[in-house]
């Protein structure tokens, strides 16, 4: 500790500014490679570092094989340094990695502490954080990025990040110039996660990264804090880092390039259909070389943005390995080259095009044999074209795809039962799914403590008989006959909590996002309720494509889903859902009428998982009950010539019903009886509820206000990194974590 206190005093980028921090956290998620993890922590433990200022090193295992605790030490750094493992169940890949790290950091840290992301296989020089600290301090700084300099030809190659508008492409805001030296600092759009420090207090501002699993996730990111603080984002060159560079992509990294741009790209508010031409043509030029698997990755990647398949790995369909002879090495390839054909490159060169039959493709990784036609090149680069305009054309007109921020985590554990929480849910002959959503439900806070109500709509498949005997916790109501949705009133009816969570039997919240909800109607008596955004566990498909609207958050959503968060006395002066829509719609109609009682909050970032394959592909009775609902919705909200607005559900369901001819003929029955039939009456009509649907519906966003992230943290704009008042006045001892 005195050697490095001393040699942080004696450096000139050492100055008082840097001092201001108690802690330091470096994140860093490794997965499969201990030697980079080694090589990290002798990078850290050369590092200069600030007087009084404690270092802690968060390395995320992201299910390595073997375990980095067992490979690389429990105790890799020397002290000052404390290391903590943070072990996950499955490779969450980059962006999962870093935020099971960060939120492991901010269950712990102070909001004054620092948090540098670092990759494993990132090599900070000494000077590296001193640098990053000092330029931090700076006024209106929110978060520093590092020069980043190629292990491979020692060249520096990315100062900051910008987003180019007229590509799409992501690119350095420092473009280097021989014998000019870059500038003391400089401002970016985002920063290379590979190095990046910011403050808790920002992550706590911003959420965590968008969990798209590689590539991208920083680019959105940068956008969100800056957004979110309104402070600046700069790059310091006195900041130096090793790091291989990130345009050097071999296989899979080119299916996230092409899929995560589609929604990293709309957060920087740039278009997406030039990109996606652009990735289009990079897979056209690889059919050409031969490279089939490698083009198969940018058009995958586009046709999952379209839609909506933004989380997660590759997809266990797609192969991206060698068409022959995986693993050959450089050597071997161009020595089984000779009397066979010709060596080619794995970047697609014009050269390369069509070139003749069992040539042989080289990489950084090996290489391997080209076995197809030239005249079967030739096509397959031709439909690739085709197919790319299409899909941008496509994914510009649903603005890009839509990923998942999830929210900072609360500091302190929410309890659903000293909140009065009580989870009604409603079941119908689907005991698996409402068995595993038990499961989830009493995996963690806020739900494992509260009171769970589960209505059985006279389920024959043994529902109730397995909910008594693997969950005798749960209060089960058996009903006698199916009343759809009227179940629900029935299970708010024997709740006893003050705030009803209302949840479909295949859906389960997000428990970040609940203790975040419950926090806020605890502190906004004005909002009734909180309509929870639904998505699909495989990919985060958003069931609401029009939730892309909303940056940050509103009070004034007309819409509900599977997940909705009402206070008990606020669906009491509404009615609850209404009885005779049976099924369909009843959730957005809760949501008109509780604008006339209070204010209906949305956060994009506040999820309820929705595993239900019902959400893709609508029924016929879908189509039927739906359309017939809409308007009859229309008939109860809205006055005058607003009704004809209720044209747009029908077009709306005539496009989902696609040509089925049953599905279609439901959507023709759907509007005869929602004309003719006589509508529910409505309880509670608010005004201008019903014209805000329609406003969303054509593109226009209710109003945005600034997003909640707890009662303990200001909604004010951070706009430095400077030290707040404290919240944990302890940081725990070095441990292993398992999530």
């Amino acid at each position: 500790m005195e050697r490095l206190t001393r040699m942080g005093q004696d450096n000139p980028l050492h100055t008082p500014k840097a001092d201001g921090y108690r802690s330091i956290w470096v994140v860093s998620p490794c997965f499969n490679r201990p030697n980079d993890a080694r090589n990290l922590c002798q990078a850290l433990a050369r590092l200069l570092l600030p007087v009084m200022c404690k270092p802690y090193l968060v390395l995320v295992d992201n299910a390595s094989q073997p375990a980095l605790a067992d490979s690389v030490g429990d105790t890799p750094l020397p002290e000052p340094w404390t290391c903590h493992h943070v072990m996950l169940p499955c490779n969450a890949g980059g962006s999962g990695g870093y935020n099971a790290g960060l939120g492991y950091v901010l269950e712990r840290a102070r909001d004054e502490d620092a948090v540098w992301l670092l990759d494993s296989d990132a090599l900070p020089e000494p000077e590296a954080l001193i640098a990053l600290l000092d330029a931090h301090g700076a006024p209106g700084v929110v978060a520093v990025g590092s020069l980043l300099k190629d292990p491979q030809t020692g060249e520096f190659y990315e100062l900051g990040g910008r987003v180019i508008p007229s590509t799409g492409e992501y690119a350095s805001a420092w473009k280097p110039v021989p014998g000019l030296a870059p500038p003391s600092a400089i401002e970016a759009q985002y920063l290379a996660a590979c190095s990046l420090l910011t403050s808790v207090r920002a992550i706590r501002l911003a959420g965590l990264m968008p969990d798209t699993f590689l590539n991208g996730d920083d680019v959105a990111w940068g956008y969100r804090l800056a957004r979110a603080t309104g402070g600046r984002l700069v790059a310091t060159p006195r900041s130096v880092v090793v790091h291989p560079r990130w345009d050097r992509m071999r296989t899979v990294a080119r299916y996230f390039a092409a899929r995560n741009a589609m929604s990293a790209l709309p957060t920087a508010g740039v278009g997406v259909y030039r990109r996606a031409l652009r990735e289009a043509a990079r897979a056209a030029t690889l059919h050409a070389t031969g490279l089939h698997a490698l083009a198969e990755l940018h058009m995958v990647g586009l046709r999952h943005a379209a839609r909506g398949r933004v989380m997660g790995p590759l997809p266990a369909e797609i192969d991206p390995g060698h068409p022959d002879r995986p693993g050959l090495s450089r050597e071997d390839a161009q020595a089984s080259v000779i009397g066979h054909g010709r060596v080619v490159s794995a970047r697609a060169r014009r050269a390369d095009w069509f070139a003749a039959a069992g040539s042989i493709a080289l990489d950084q990784q090996g290489g391997w044999t080209i076995s197809t036609s030239r005249s079967l090149r030739l096509c397959r680069a031709f439909w690739s074209l085709v197919q790319g305009l299409f899909l941008a054309f496509l994914l510009q007109k649903r603005r890009g795809a839509l990923a998942h921020a999830p929210p900072a985590p609360m500091p302190e554990v929410v309890r659903g039962k000293d909140q009065g929480l009580s989870i009604v849910v409603v079941a119908y002959n689907r005991k698996d799914a409402l068995l595993r959503t038990l499961e989830r439900l009493h995996a963690h806070e806020p739900t494992a403590s509260a009171q769970i109500i589960v209505v059985d709509n006279a389920s024959n498949d043994g529902t109730v008989q397995a909910l008594r005997e693997r969950y005798p916790g749960v209060q089960p109501i058996a009903l006698e006959a199916n009343t759809g949705v009227a179940a629900f009133n029935t299970g708010v009816r024997a709740a006893t909590g003050r705030t009803v969570l209302v949840l479909d039997d295949d859906a389960c919240p997000d428990t970040k996002a609940l203790s975040l909800a419950l926090a806020l109607l605890d502190d906004r008596p004005e909002v009734a309720a909180v309509a929870l955004h639904p998505r699909h566990p495989d990919g985060g498909r958003s069931e609401w494509p029009f939730a892309r609207l909303i940056a940050d958050a509103t009070d004034a959503w007309p819409v509900m889903g599977c997940g909705n968060l009402v206070r008990k006395d606020a669906w009491d002066r509404v009615g609850g859902y209404c009885e005779g829509y049976f099924l369909y719609r009843n959730d957005t109609d809760l949501a008109l009428s509780l604008h006339g009682v209070g204010g209906v909050w949305f956060d994009p970032s506040w999820v309820v998982w929705h595993d239900s394959p019902a959400a893709a592909r609508k029924s016929v009775r879908w189509c039927h009950m739906a359309t017939r609902n809409w308007i009859w919705m229309a008939r109860r909200h809205a006055r005058g010539l607003q009704r004809l607005m209720a044209c747009l559900g029908v077009l709306q369901a005539l496009r989902l019903a696609g040509p089925r001819p049953r599905a279609l003929a439901g959507v023709f029955q759907g509007t005869l009886e929602g004309l003719t039939r006589a509508a529910p009456p409505v309880g509670v009509r608010a005004p201008g509820a019903w014209k805000a649907l329609m406003a969303l519906r054509l593109g226009r966003p209710p109003r945005s206000v600034p997003r909640y992230v707890g009662p303990c943290m200001s909604t004010s704009k951070a706009t430095t990194g400077q030290p707040t008042s404290p919240q944990n006045s302890s940081v725990p001892a070095p441990t292993t974590w398992s999530i």
